[in-house]
């Protein structure tokens, strides 16, 4: 139900995890390896996002809710 997306090069690196809870070693293992380091509200380079078999649909890894800063 859940997939880990690489942000970077915008596609699936792993998937067929049952919760997020079991992503989240897998996750936290590939972003320690690239040699991430994520600072305050800055996103990873790899996140978890919702599979095609998830109840409430598919989901690309990226926030599209974030507002848009005005100058």
């Amino acid at each position: 139900m859940y997939k880990i997306i690489d942000t970077q090069t915008k596609s699936m690196v792993a998937g067929g995890f049952v919760s997020r809870e079991a992503a989240k070693p897998a996750r936290n293992k590939m972003n320690s390896d690239a040699g991430v380091v994520v600072e305050k509200d800055a996103k990873p380079r790899f996140v978890i996002s919702r599979d095609a078999m998830h109840p409430r649909g598919e989901t690309d890894g990226f926030d599209h809710t974030a507002k848009k800063k005005w100058l």
